[in-house]
């Protein structure tokens, strides 16, 4: 029987997250599509209780940053990152079912149709989380992955909030003048292009490290509603069993020329305001 050292080893081996220049386009996070869930996430993402910076110690696997970030106001998703010394482990998981008080994220949408094509070789990540505790910022479960044999219990309080901008969205509100359009923004990683668009009634944005990356985030607000604020988010891979970094941009237009932009990924966690100014 391997030693907890050894299954350590072959997570980080499994999941390491190779920093190096590169071009990539990140698939659109899952959704879940039962109504419960999508009800209780709502009532997360509405005031905001749920979505922060938290830091939690799991037995046998050290210490561990978690973001809890609304994707939109009805789904939700989570970024884990490993602060030991010996290597780092991102994941990235998205909410995926509500069965009674807890909410499971995995780093695939587990309903009946999309678990018939899951290739079974994958760590199988998982982490359940009490609904009732995260309704008051507490984060509070279980964590396991497939190479373990047992469930570590997991608690947590939220050390930091993210700005709550869903609430501003307002559809009567036209900002249109805003899409098509690309706008320098310099955020803790270094200067970045970031274009708003609006593809099949979603918004989408792109954002682009000159010489060093370009990231594109599919899972925006519905544009008809979303009015002055945005929201785009990407991380969530089915063929790579959430190993990427989550990405997340939000903020407010606030005319023509100028955005006001925070910037989350799973390294930095969330940082801003930022002023962004249109290219010319």
């Amino acid at each position: 029987m391997k030693s907890n050292l050894t299954r350590k080893k072959i997570i980080k081996t499994t999941m390491i997250l190779l920093v190096a220049p590169l071009i990539f386009m990140l698939p659109q996070i899952s959704h879940a599509d039962d109504d419960a869930t999508q009800k209780v996430s709502q009532e997360l993402c509405a005031n905001g209780v749920a979505e922060g910076g938290y830091t939690l110690s799991i037995k046998n696997l050290g210490d561990y940053h978690i973001n809890i970030v609304c994707v939109n106001a009805s789904s939700l998703a989570l970024s884990l990152r490993e602060l030991g010394p010996q290597g780092v482990i991102n994941t990235t998981l998205a909410q995926t079912a509500i069965d009674d008080d807890m909410m499971t994220f995995m780093a695939f949408h587990a309903s009946g149709d999309d678990a018939k094509t899951m290739s079974p070789n994958n760590i199988d990540v998982r982490l359940k989380l009490s609904v009732s505790e995260l309704k008051h910022g507490v984060m509070k479960g279980f964590y396991k992955t497939g190479l373990f044999l047992d469930w570590s219990v997991v608690s947590a309080k939220k050390e930091s909030t993210f700005p709550q901008l869903l609430k501003e969205a307002s559809p009567s509100a036209n900002y249109k003048q805003a899409y098509i359009s690309s706008f320098n923004v310099n955020i803790p990683t270094g200067p970045m292009v970031m274009t708003l668009d609006i593809v099949g009634g979603i918004q989408r944005i792109n954002m682009n490290f000159p010489g060093v990356m370009t990231a594109a985030l599919y899972n925006g607000l519905r544009a008809s509603s979303a009015g002055n604020i945005f929201y785009a988010t990407a991380g969530v891979d089915d063929g790579t069993f959430g190993k990427s970094n989550l990405y997340h941009v939000r903020g407010r237009i606030l005319n023509a020329n100028e955005l006001e932009v925070y910037y989350l990924d799973s390294l930095t966690g969330m940082s801003g305001p930022f002023k962004a100014v249109r290219r010319r």
